[in-house]
């Protein structure tokens, strides 16, 4: 019985040192995604705060997001809010004689653009 608890806790030792590479390595991957601040160094920085800035930085990208998003919209003279949900809207621009033609296509988060030209 003795080695049998042994062996459970080299077990339980080794699934443990292993959840905490794993998290080392997701956590030194959301790093490497955040654009460094050149006048500060993460490298030191205490874990919390590198995972704030990075909660932080991803807040202002859907800012961003959300505000191009609108900016689009107004642009292509649309009226929809920001829902943009999984719906899938299309848009031809261009004249009937245009030997150019754009399509715009908007899905969920993915806006996918044709350029059609030399229709002669």
């Amino acid at each position: 019985m003795d080695k049998s608890s042994s062996s459970s806790r080299k077990d339980r030792k080794t699934i443990e040192k292993n959840r905490r590479d794993q998290m080392k390595d997701l956590y030194s991957q959301l790093n490497s995604l955040v654009p460094q601040d050149a006048s500060r160094s993460r490298d030191g920085m205490p874990l919390p705060d590198q995972i704030d800035e990075a909660t932080n930085y991803i807040t202002n990208l859907q800012g961003n997001v959300e505000s191009l998003r609108q900016q689009k919209d107004s642009l292509r003279g649309g009226t929809s809010g920001s829902g943009g949900g999984g719906s899938s809207r299309g848009r031809r621009t261009g004249l009937s004689n245009s030997p150019v033609q754009v399509q715009i296509n908007e899905t969920g988060g993915a806006l996918e653009i044709i350029l059609v030209t030399g229709l002669e």
